[in-house]
């Protein structure tokens, strides 16, 4: 990990509380009754239907497949019906309840010693571009564009956009999964993680600064290169050489797109993001 979070591509239960006044509670019990009404808001915030809240000894203990694996995290296929992402905190499933209907839907979390170390969403499936003709491609390209919009509608920014997290929900339509790196937008603090191969000259300069719209869409351009090409960018080259070649502006062959009004779009994009 490099400046500022860079990550390389690799692979309550029923209480019974007191009838007092809260001013008459003590502290202590003040204090349980906040986190208390917190949880309750962020349950009311999701989508209905089942929701798993389990300890992490549970999932050590369950027979599970690894989905992913990008270092500091891992994704296994649970029960043959969700997606397990360990390590995963309250920020990141926050940031996906926020998301609505751009996120893979979460449907429960991991705990260690009471702290949430992972979330439990609805086991989407990868695209697969291998099998796609070129119109296929631009019609995939347009909904992944109009994702995008839409979670920057919401006032969200995605912070680490690319094929692999994009996913196929339940429901077919094509939804974001890995908000460990998103932000509300103008939030002013830098955040915790983007991808090398994904972000601009000037993220990359840049690192200390806040999420902007501008940085998702350099990596739209980039994803939807990578849709049409197979490609990820900078591929085969070392951490060191991918940064020193987007230090000194290089990019992508965006002629192997073979679309021209998608080629163009992606032209946009890609100047729009490292734009200063």
């Amino acid at each position: 990990m490099i400046g500022c979070g860079i990550i390389r591509p690799t692979t309550l239960r029923n209480s019974l509380l007191p009838t007092a006044p809260l001013g008459k509670v003590a502290p202590h019990l003040r204090a349980f009754l906040a986190v208390l009404s917190s949880h309750t808001e962020i349950m009311a915030s999701v989508p209905t239907g089942e929701w798993l809240d389990i300890d992490v000894k549970e999932l050590a203990e369950a027979e599970k497949d690894l989905i992913y694996s990008s270092g500091h995290s891992h994704v296994y296929k649970y029960k043959n019906r969700y997606a397990v992402k360990h390590v995963a905190n309250k920020p990141e499933l926050d940031m996906m309840q926020l998301a609505g209907d751009c996120s893979i839907t979460p449907c429960g979390r991991i705990f260690k010693k009471g702290h949430q170390v992972g979330i439990i969403m609805e086991l989407g499936k990868p695209i697969d571009i291998t099998c796609l003709d070129l119109q296929e491609k631009r019609t995939l390209a347009t909904k992944l564009i109009a994702l995008v919009d839409s979670l920057h509608a919401k006032g969200l920014l995605h912070g680490d956009i690319r094929l692999a997290h994009v996913l196929v929900a339940q429901d077919g339509n094509i939804r974001f999964c890995d908000f460990g790196g998103s932000q509300r937008e103008l939030t002013s603090t830098a955040p915790e993680s983007q991808t090398l191969n994904w972000i601009s000259p000037f993220r990359l300069r840049n690192l200390d600064l806040p999420l902007r719209k501008e940085d998702d869409l350099y990596a739209l351009g980039l994803t939807i290169w990578e849709l049409y090409t197979g490609k990820i960018p900078f591929e085969g080259l070392s951490e060191d050489k991918v940064e020193e070649r987007i230090m000194a502006d290089e990019c992508v062959d965006i002629s192997e797109i073979g679309d021209s009004d998608m080629r163009k779009t992606v032209e946009m994009y890609l100047a729009r993001g490292n734009a200063g």
